[in-house]
Protein backbone atom coordinates (compact mmCIF):
# COMPACT_ATOMS: atom_id res chain seq x y z
CA UNK A 1 0.00 0.00 0.00
CA UNK A 2 1.37 3.38 -1.02
CA UNK A 3 2.04 6.03 1.58
CA UNK A 4 0.98 9.67 1.36
CA UNK A 5 3.44 12.13 2.88
CA UNK A 6 2.45 15.66 3.73
CA UNK A 7 5.49 17.93 4.07
CA UNK A 8 4.26 21.03 5.82
CA UNK A 9 7.44 23.08 5.70
CA UNK A 10 7.90 22.39 1.98
CA UNK A 11 4.19 22.63 1.28
CA UNK A 12 4.28 19.25 -0.55
CA UNK A 13 1.99 16.23 -0.76
CA UNK A 14 4.02 13.25 -1.87
CA UNK A 15 3.04 9.68 -2.84
CA UNK A 16 5.84 7.15 -2.80
CA UNK A 17 4.36 5.07 -5.66
CA UNK A 18 1.35 4.81 -8.08
CA UNK A 19 -1.19 7.47 -8.79
CA UNK A 20 -2.84 10.05 -6.58
CA UNK A 21 -6.58 10.35 -6.96
CA UNK A 22 -8.72 13.12 -5.55
CA UNK A 23 -12.29 11.85 -5.34
CA UNK A 24 -14.39 14.61 -3.83
CA UNK A 25 -18.14 14.51 -3.38
CA UNK A 26 -18.26 18.20 -4.27
CA UNK A 27 -15.91 20.32 -6.37
CA UNK A 28 -12.15 20.49 -6.52
CA UNK A 29 -11.00 24.07 -6.17
CA UNK A 30 -7.45 25.10 -6.96
CA UNK A 31 -6.88 28.55 -5.48
CA UNK A 32 -3.40 29.86 -6.10
CA UNK A 33 -2.74 33.26 -4.61
CA UNK A 34 0.45 33.50 -6.69
CA UNK A 35 -1.76 33.56 -9.87
CA UNK A 36 -0.15 30.42 -11.39
CA UNK A 37 -1.24 26.83 -11.46
CA UNK A 38 1.78 24.83 -12.59
CA UNK A 39 1.79 21.42 -14.27
CA UNK A 40 5.03 19.44 -14.02
CA UNK A 41 6.30 16.05 -15.13
CA UNK A 42 8.96 14.63 -12.84
CA UNK A 43 9.99 18.08 -11.77
CA UNK A 44 9.94 19.67 -15.23
CA UNK A 45 7.38 22.40 -15.85
CA UNK A 46 5.04 21.36 -18.65
CA UNK A 47 2.28 23.98 -18.58
CA UNK A 48 1.09 26.98 -16.61
CA UNK A 49 -2.40 28.32 -16.04
CA UNK A 50 -1.95 31.98 -15.12
CA UNK A 51 -4.27 34.74 -13.98
CA UNK A 52 -3.26 37.96 -15.75
CA UNK A 53 -5.57 40.76 -14.70
CA UNK A 54 -8.39 38.21 -14.67
CA UNK A 55 -7.41 36.97 -18.15
CA UNK A 56 -6.57 33.27 -18.20
CA UNK A 57 -3.29 32.38 -19.85
CA UNK A 58 -2.75 28.77 -20.90
CA UNK A 59 0.97 28.40 -21.56
CA UNK A 60 3.14 25.49 -22.69
CA UNK A 61 6.45 25.69 -20.84
CA UNK A 62 8.61 23.33 -22.93
CA UNK A 63 10.28 25.08 -25.89
CA UNK A 64 8.72 24.41 -29.34
CA UNK A 65 6.15 22.00 -27.89
CA UNK A 66 2.43 22.08 -28.65
CA UNK A 67 -0.83 22.25 -26.79
CA UNK A 68 -2.96 19.50 -28.39
CA UNK A 69 -6.72 19.05 -28.27
CA UNK A 70 -8.07 15.53 -28.72
CA UNK A 71 -11.51 13.95 -28.47
CA UNK A 72 -12.84 10.42 -28.18
CA UNK A 73 -14.31 9.91 -31.59
CA UNK A 74 -16.03 6.53 -31.69
CA UNK A 75 -13.60 5.08 -29.12
CA UNK A 76 -10.47 6.51 -30.77
CA UNK A 77 -8.42 9.38 -29.43
CA UNK A 78 -8.61 11.85 -32.34
CA UNK A 79 -6.74 15.12 -32.60
CA UNK A 80 -8.97 18.04 -33.51
CA UNK A 81 -6.59 20.99 -33.14
CA UNK A 82 -3.35 22.18 -31.56
CA UNK A 83 -1.37 25.26 -30.70
CA UNK A 84 1.95 24.62 -32.43
CA UNK A 85 4.81 25.91 -30.29
CA UNK A 86 7.41 25.51 -33.02
CA UNK A 87 5.69 27.89 -35.45
CA UNK A 88 3.45 29.74 -32.98
CA UNK A 89 0.28 28.78 -34.84
CA UNK A 90 -3.17 27.41 -34.12
CA UNK A 91 -3.77 24.36 -36.32
CA UNK A 92 -6.93 22.50 -37.17
CA UNK A 93 -6.08 18.86 -37.83
CA UNK A 94 -6.21 17.72 -41.48
CA UNK A 95 -9.76 16.92 -42.49
CA UNK A 96 -11.24 18.50 -39.33
CA UNK A 97 -13.54 21.49 -39.28
CA UNK A 98 -13.63 24.79 -37.52
CA UNK A 99 -17.38 25.32 -37.35
CA UNK A 100 -18.79 28.81 -37.28
CA UNK A 101 -22.37 28.72 -36.03
CA UNK A 102 -24.30 26.03 -37.86
CA UNK A 103 -22.67 22.76 -38.86
CA UNK A 104 -22.84 23.87 -42.53
CA UNK A 105 -20.60 26.87 -41.84
CA UNK A 106 -17.00 25.83 -41.36
CA UNK A 107 -13.39 26.10 -42.45
CA UNK A 108 -11.35 22.98 -43.10
CA UNK A 109 -8.18 21.87 -44.87
CA UNK A 110 -6.78 18.58 -46.11
CA UNK A 111 -3.11 19.48 -46.41
CA UNK A 112 -3.56 20.73 -49.99
CA UNK A 113 -6.80 22.67 -50.27
CA UNK A 114 -8.73 24.85 -47.83
CA UNK A 115 -12.53 24.88 -47.81
CA UNK A 116 -14.83 27.73 -46.73
CA UNK A 117 -18.34 26.32 -46.44
CA UNK A 118 -21.68 27.98 -45.74
CA UNK A 119 -25.24 26.79 -45.53
CA UNK A 120 -27.63 26.61 -48.47
CA UNK A 121 -27.99 30.03 -50.17
CA UNK A 122 -25.47 31.46 -47.69
CA UNK A 123 -22.61 33.84 -48.48
CA UNK A 124 -19.08 34.51 -47.33
CA UNK A 125 -19.11 38.24 -46.64
CA UNK A 126 -16.05 40.49 -46.76
CA UNK A 127 -16.81 44.02 -45.46
CA UNK A 128 -16.71 47.04 -47.79
CA UNK A 129 -13.27 48.46 -48.57
CA UNK A 130 -11.57 45.32 -47.25
CA UNK A 131 -9.39 43.70 -49.86
CA UNK A 132 -8.68 40.05 -50.47
CA UNK A 133 -5.02 40.01 -51.51
CA UNK A 134 -2.90 37.33 -53.16
CA UNK A 135 0.77 37.71 -52.30
CA UNK A 136 0.69 41.49 -51.91
CA UNK A 137 -1.57 44.48 -52.53
CA UNK A 138 -0.74 44.35 -56.23
CA UNK A 139 -3.07 41.35 -56.58
CA UNK A 140 -6.31 42.14 -54.82
CA UNK A 141 -10.08 41.83 -54.99
CA UNK A 142 -11.91 44.60 -53.18
CA UNK A 143 -15.41 46.05 -53.14
CA UNK A 144 -16.84 49.28 -51.73
CA UNK A 145 -20.37 48.00 -51.24
CA UNK A 146 -21.34 48.97 -54.82
CA UNK A 147 -18.47 48.33 -57.22
CA UNK A 148 -15.93 45.51 -57.25
CA UNK A 149 -12.32 45.98 -58.37
CA UNK A 150 -9.91 43.21 -59.35
CA UNK A 151 -6.30 44.43 -59.40
CA UNK A 152 -3.40 42.45 -60.84
CA UNK A 153 -0.24 42.71 -62.90
CA UNK A 154 -1.55 40.27 -65.52
CA UNK A 155 -5.10 38.96 -65.03
CA UNK A 156 -5.89 35.56 -66.54
CA UNK A 157 -9.44 34.24 -66.75
CA UNK A 158 -9.30 30.56 -67.67
CA UNK A 159 -12.61 28.72 -68.06
CA UNK A 160 -12.92 25.06 -69.01
CA UNK A 161 -16.22 25.88 -70.71
CA UNK A 162 -17.56 29.35 -71.55
CA UNK A 163 -16.97 32.86 -70.20
CA UNK A 164 -20.12 34.97 -69.94
CA UNK A 165 -20.03 38.73 -69.35
CA UNK A 166 -23.48 39.93 -68.23
CA UNK A 167 -23.79 43.70 -67.78
CA UNK A 168 -27.29 44.80 -66.76
CA UNK A 169 -26.19 48.39 -67.38
CA UNK A 170 -25.83 47.47 -71.10
CA UNK A 171 -22.16 48.57 -71.31
CA UNK A 172 -18.93 46.59 -71.45
CA UNK A 173 -16.07 49.09 -71.16
CA UNK A 174 -12.42 48.37 -71.98
CA UNK A 175 -9.84 50.65 -70.36
CA UNK A 176 -6.07 51.16 -70.61
CA UNK A 177 -4.36 52.79 -67.62
CA UNK A 178 -7.72 54.05 -66.40
CA UNK A 179 -8.67 55.59 -69.78
CA UNK A 180 -11.74 54.20 -71.58
CA UNK A 181 -10.71 52.82 -74.98
CA UNK A 182 -13.67 50.80 -76.26
CA UNK A 183 -17.34 50.30 -75.39
CA UNK A 184 -19.58 47.42 -76.44
CA UNK A 185 -23.14 48.60 -75.87
CA UNK A 186 -26.55 46.94 -75.99
CA UNK A 187 -28.91 49.33 -77.78
CA UNK A 188 -32.37 47.76 -77.99
CA UNK A 189 -30.65 44.38 -78.65
CA UNK A 190 -28.47 45.95 -81.34
CA UNK A 191 -24.74 45.67 -80.59
CA UNK A 192 -22.83 48.97 -80.76
CA UNK A 193 -19.00 48.80 -80.90
CA UNK A 194 -17.59 52.25 -80.23
CA UNK A 195 -14.06 53.62 -79.68
CA UNK A 196 -14.04 55.94 -76.66
CA UNK A 197 -11.06 58.11 -77.64
CA UNK A 198 -11.96 60.83 -80.14
CA UNK A 199 -10.37 60.73 -83.63
CA UNK A 200 -9.14 57.14 -83.15
CA UNK A 201 -9.92 54.11 -85.35
CA UNK A 202 -10.93 50.49 -84.87
CA UNK A 203 -8.21 48.45 -86.61
CA UNK A 204 -8.41 44.81 -87.71
CA UNK A 205 -5.11 42.92 -88.03
CA UNK A 206 -4.17 39.34 -88.77
CA UNK A 207 -1.78 37.32 -86.58
CA UNK A 208 1.44 38.68 -88.10
CA UNK A 209 0.33 42.28 -87.56
CA UNK A 210 -0.71 42.93 -91.16
CA UNK A 211 -3.58 45.41 -91.22
CA UNK A 212 -6.64 44.04 -93.01
CA UNK A 213 -9.11 46.90 -92.51
CA UNK A 214 -10.04 49.75 -90.18
CA UNK A 215 -13.10 51.76 -89.26
CA UNK A 216 -11.89 55.33 -89.42
CA UNK A 217 -13.01 58.34 -87.39
CA UNK A 218 -14.52 59.88 -90.54
CA UNK A 219 -17.13 57.07 -90.75
CA UNK A 220 -15.15 55.19 -93.41
CA UNK A 221 -14.62 51.42 -93.54
CA UNK A 222 -11.18 51.24 -95.16
CA UNK A 223 -9.81 47.92 -96.44
CA UNK A 224 -6.03 48.08 -96.63
CA UNK A 225 -4.05 47.32 -99.77
CA UNK A 226 -3.15 43.96 -98.22
CA UNK A 227 -6.80 43.14 -97.46
CA UNK A 228 -9.65 42.13 -99.72
CA UNK A 229 -13.37 41.46 -99.77
CA UNK A 230 -14.66 37.95 -100.43
CA UNK A 231 -18.14 36.55 -100.94
CA UNK A 232 -18.73 32.83 -100.38
CA UNK A 233 -14.98 32.31 -100.58
CA UNK A 234 -14.56 34.23 -103.84
CA UNK A 235 -12.43 37.37 -103.64
CA UNK A 236 -13.77 40.65 -105.03
CA UNK A 237 -10.87 41.84 -107.20
CA UNK A 238 -12.39 45.07 -108.53
CA UNK A 239 -10.44 48.24 -107.78
CA UNK A 240 -11.96 51.19 -105.94
CA UNK A 241 -12.14 53.09 -109.24
CA UNK A 242 -14.03 50.21 -110.83
CA UNK A 243 -16.45 49.97 -107.92
CA UNK A 244 -16.99 53.73 -107.99
CA UNK A 245 -18.43 53.35 -111.48
CA UNK A 246 -21.55 52.06 -109.72
CA UNK A 247 -21.84 55.33 -107.79
CA UNK A 248 -25.04 57.01 -108.88
CA UNK A 249 -26.48 53.93 -110.60
CA UNK A 250 -30.27 54.02 -110.26
CA UNK A 251 -31.08 50.83 -112.19
CA UNK A 252 -32.93 48.03 -110.42
CA UNK A 253 -31.49 44.52 -110.14
CA UNK A 254 -34.04 43.35 -112.71
CA UNK A 255 -32.88 46.01 -115.17
CA UNK A 256 -29.21 45.14 -114.69
CA UNK A 257 -30.00 41.45 -115.12
CA UNK A 258 -31.30 42.20 -118.63
CA UNK A 259 -27.65 42.54 -119.66
CA UNK A 260 -27.11 38.88 -118.71
CA UNK A 261 -26.66 36.86 -121.87
CA UNK A 262 -28.76 34.06 -120.38
CA UNK A 263 -31.82 36.28 -119.95
CA UNK A 264 -34.91 34.88 -121.69
CA UNK A 265 -35.80 36.64 -124.95
CA UNK A 266 -39.07 38.51 -124.92
CA UNK A 267 -41.46 39.68 -127.63
CA UNK A 268 -41.94 43.26 -126.48
CA UNK A 269 -43.02 45.40 -129.43
CA UNK A 270 -40.49 48.00 -130.62
CA UNK A 271 -41.69 51.52 -131.31
CA UNK A 272 -40.08 54.82 -132.28
CA UNK A 273 -38.49 56.45 -129.25
CA UNK A 274 -37.65 53.16 -127.49
CA UNK A 275 -34.11 53.16 -126.11
CA UNK A 276 -31.19 51.05 -127.41
CA UNK A 277 -27.85 50.57 -125.61
CA UNK A 278 -24.82 50.72 -127.93
CA UNK A 279 -21.04 50.68 -127.61
CA UNK A 280 -19.93 54.01 -129.08
CA UNK A 281 -16.17 53.57 -129.67
CA UNK A 282 -15.70 52.01 -126.23
CA UNK A 283 -18.24 54.16 -124.34
CA UNK A 284 -21.69 52.73 -123.62
CA UNK A 285 -24.40 55.16 -124.68
CA UNK A 286 -28.16 55.18 -125.13
CA UNK A 287 -29.76 55.93 -128.50
CA UNK A 288 -33.27 55.19 -129.75
CA UNK A 289 -34.97 52.94 -132.25
CA UNK A 290 -35.72 55.85 -134.58
CA UNK A 291 -32.02 56.67 -134.97
CA UNK A 292 -31.18 53.01 -135.40
CA UNK A 293 -33.91 52.59 -138.03
CA UNK A 294 -32.50 55.52 -140.00
CA UNK A 295 -29.03 53.96 -139.90
CA UNK A 296 -30.26 50.50 -140.91
CA UNK A 297 -32.47 52.05 -143.55
CA UNK A 298 -29.38 53.61 -145.08
CA UNK A 299 -27.90 50.14 -145.32
CA UNK A 300 -31.10 48.90 -147.05
CA UNK A 301 -30.64 51.52 -149.78
CA UNK A 302 -26.94 50.80 -149.96
CA UNK A 303 -24.76 50.82 -153.07
CA UNK A 304 -25.40 48.17 -155.74
CA UNK A 305 -25.55 47.66 -159.51
CA UNK A 306 -26.32 44.96 -162.13
CA UNK A 307 -25.96 45.02 -165.94
CA UNK A 308 -26.07 42.70 -168.99
CA UNK A 309 -25.51 42.94 -172.75
CA UNK A 310 -28.01 43.02 -175.63
CA UNK A 311 -26.06 40.96 -178.17
CA UNK A 312 -22.97 38.87 -178.85
CA UNK A 313 -19.38 39.99 -178.96
CA UNK A 314 -16.24 38.66 -180.65
CA UNK A 315 -13.28 38.04 -178.39
CA UNK A 316 -10.06 38.09 -180.43
CA UNK A 317 -7.21 35.79 -179.52
CA UNK A 318 -4.46 37.22 -177.28
CA UNK A 319 -6.33 40.47 -176.53
CA UNK A 320 -7.87 41.75 -173.27
CA UNK A 321 -11.46 42.53 -174.16
CA UNK A 322 -14.04 44.26 -171.92
CA UNK A 323 -17.46 42.60 -172.17
CA UNK A 324 -20.01 45.02 -173.52
CA UNK A 325 -22.63 45.00 -170.75
CA UNK A 326 -24.59 48.07 -171.75
CA UNK A 327 -28.05 47.43 -170.28
CA UNK A 328 -28.95 47.87 -166.58
CA UNK A 329 -30.96 44.98 -165.18
CA UNK A 330 -34.22 46.39 -163.77
CA UNK A 331 -32.56 49.81 -163.41
CA UNK A 332 -30.35 48.41 -160.62
CA UNK A 333 -27.80 51.19 -160.14
CA UNK A 334 -28.38 52.71 -156.69
CA UNK A 335 -26.04 55.67 -157.03
CA UNK A 336 -25.69 56.00 -160.80
CA UNK A 337 -22.20 54.60 -160.88
CA UNK A 338 -22.53 52.31 -163.94
CA UNK A 339 -21.46 53.69 -167.36
CA UNK A 340 -23.21 51.81 -170.16
CA UNK A 341 -20.87 53.44 -172.69
CA UNK A 342 -17.62 52.15 -171.10
CA UNK A 343 -19.27 49.08 -169.49
CA UNK A 344 -17.70 49.98 -166.11
CA UNK A 345 -18.91 50.69 -162.60
CA UNK A 346 -17.24 53.40 -160.45
CA UNK A 347 -17.72 53.42 -156.65
CA UNK A 348 -19.59 56.60 -155.67
CA UNK A 349 -19.33 58.80 -152.56
CA UNK A 350 -20.34 56.87 -149.47
CA UNK A 351 -19.86 53.54 -151.21
CA UNK A 352 -16.50 52.48 -149.75
CA UNK A 353 -16.54 49.11 -147.99
CA UNK A 354 -16.66 45.39 -148.58
CA UNK A 355 -18.38 44.41 -151.84
CA UNK A 356 -19.68 41.18 -153.26
CA UNK A 357 -19.02 41.15 -157.06
CA UNK A 358 -20.01 38.70 -159.83
CA UNK A 359 -19.05 38.44 -163.56
CA UNK A 360 -20.31 35.61 -165.78
CA UNK A 361 -20.72 34.84 -169.49
CA UNK A 362 -21.22 32.01 -171.97
CA UNK A 363 -18.52 31.46 -174.66
CA UNK A 364 -18.61 29.40 -177.90
CA UNK A 365 -17.56 29.25 -181.58
CA UNK A 366 -13.89 28.65 -180.90
CA UNK A 367 -12.15 27.25 -183.98
CA UNK A 368 -10.29 24.60 -182.01
CA UNK A 369 -9.16 23.73 -178.46
CA UNK A 370 -5.62 22.56 -178.13
CA UNK A 371 -3.37 21.88 -175.23
CA UNK A 372 -2.90 25.03 -173.16
CA UNK A 373 -5.57 26.94 -175.02
CA UNK A 374 -7.98 28.69 -172.66
CA UNK A 375 -10.28 31.55 -171.88
CA UNK A 376 -9.56 33.78 -168.89
CA UNK A 377 -11.92 36.31 -167.34
CA UNK A 378 -11.43 38.70 -164.46
CA UNK A 379 -12.98 41.58 -162.62
CA UNK A 380 -10.42 43.90 -164.02
CA UNK A 381 -7.80 45.35 -161.70
CA UNK A 382 -9.04 43.53 -158.56
CA UNK A 383 -6.89 40.46 -158.72
CA UNK A 384 -9.98 38.26 -158.75
CA UNK A 385 -9.23 35.72 -161.50
CA UNK A 386 -10.98 32.54 -162.40
CA UNK A 387 -9.63 30.43 -165.30
CA UNK A 388 -11.34 27.68 -167.24
CA UNK A 389 -9.48 25.31 -169.53
CA UNK A 390 -11.09 23.49 -172.47
CA UNK A 391 -9.62 20.54 -174.24
CA UNK A 392 -11.74 19.16 -177.08
CA UNK A 393 -14.82 21.16 -175.94
CA UNK A 394 -16.01 24.16 -177.88
CA UNK A 395 -18.65 25.73 -175.64
CA UNK A 396 -18.56 26.67 -171.93
CA UNK A 397 -19.90 28.83 -169.10
CA UNK A 398 -17.38 30.83 -167.07
CA UNK A 399 -17.94 32.86 -163.87
CA UNK A 400 -15.83 34.78 -161.35
CA UNK A 401 -17.12 36.15 -158.01
CA UNK A 402 -15.95 37.11 -154.55
CA UNK A 403 -15.79 39.75 -151.81
CA UNK A 404 -13.29 42.59 -152.07
CA UNK A 405 -12.65 45.94 -150.46
CA UNK A 406 -13.39 48.95 -152.66
CA UNK A 407 -12.74 52.63 -152.08
CA UNK A 408 -14.55 55.60 -153.57
CA UNK A 409 -13.41 56.06 -157.19
CA UNK A 410 -12.41 52.41 -157.77
CA UNK A 411 -13.59 51.04 -161.13
CA UNK A 412 -14.96 47.55 -161.83
CA UNK A 413 -15.33 45.90 -165.29
CA UNK A 414 -15.43 42.40 -166.75
CA UNK A 415 -12.38 41.53 -168.93
CA UNK A 416 -11.91 38.37 -171.09
CA UNK A 417 -8.72 36.97 -172.65
CA UNK A 418 -8.31 33.83 -174.79
CA UNK A 419 -5.54 32.12 -176.81
CA UNK A 420 -7.34 29.57 -178.93
CA UNK A 421 -5.74 30.90 -182.13
CA UNK A 422 -9.07 32.17 -183.47
CA UNK A 423 -12.06 34.17 -182.35
CA UNK A 424 -14.46 33.25 -179.56
CA UNK A 425 -18.02 34.54 -179.23
CA UNK A 426 -19.16 36.03 -175.92
CA UNK A 427 -22.93 35.72 -175.56
CA UNK A 428 -23.59 38.93 -173.62
CA UNK A 429 -27.32 38.55 -174.21
CA UNK A 430 -27.43 35.13 -172.58
CA UNK A 431 -29.95 35.03 -169.74
CA UNK A 432 -27.19 34.31 -167.23
CA UNK A 433 -24.60 36.77 -168.51
CA UNK A 434 -24.11 39.49 -165.91
CA UNK A 435 -21.82 41.89 -164.16
CA UNK A 436 -23.02 43.24 -160.81
CA UNK A 437 -22.44 43.61 -157.10
CA UNK A 438 -23.55 45.16 -153.85
CA UNK A 439 -21.86 46.52 -150.78
CA UNK A 440 -21.89 44.06 -147.88
CA UNK A 441 -20.56 46.40 -145.21
CA UNK A 442 -19.49 49.99 -145.08
CA UNK A 443 -16.03 50.85 -143.75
Amino acid sequence: MANIEVDGPNKTIKVDSGDLTFDIPGDIVLDAGGADIIFKDDGTSIAHLTNSSSDLIVESKVSDKDIIFKVNDGGSATEVARFDGDVSAFKIASGKKLMLGAAEEYISGDGTDITFAVGSSGDINIPADIGLTFGDDGEKIEGDGTDLTISANNLIIDAAADITLDAAGNNLTFKSGGTSILDIVNSSSDVVIKPMVDAKDIIFQQYDGTEVARIEDNATFNVSSAGKFAYAGTAVTATAAELNILDGVTATAAEINLIDGGTARGTTAIADGDGVLINDAGTMRMTNVTTLKTYIGGEDSDHYFAAKGDGTQTISTGTDTTCEFDVLIDSMDSHSGFNTGTYTYTVQTGGAGLWYLKFGNYFNSAGSWGSGEQIQMQLYGLGMNNHIFHSGTADGWLEVNGIVKLDVGDTVKGVVWQNTGGNVTANNNNGNAIIGGFRVKSI
